[in-house]
């Protein structure tokens, strides 16, 4: 959650950082739809790598935005 608490970006004024969220708001943030109950270990995975997924595509968007403003693209 460290990472992805960055990309939600709520500041924790209280610990001077990012506020960590739950499991089922990152996923909800990043569109993934839950397959019955979650906390069941496999949901919880399957959210998990939807959650991951999302910040590896943001990252890599990121880095090809910034080659293309290096390159002049």
């Amino acid at each position: 959650m460290r990472e992805f608490a960055a990309a939600y970006g709520e500041w924790s004024h209280r610990h001077g950082g990012w506020r960590w969220q739950k499991l089922h708001v990152a996923a909800a943030h990043v569109g993934f739809a839950w397959d019955g109950a979650s906390h069941r270990a496999i949901k919880d995975c399957r959210a998990t790598r939807a959650v991951w997924r999302y910040l590896c595509r943001s990252a890599i968007r990121a880095a090809d935005a910034g080659a293309d403003r290096r390159s002049g693209g």
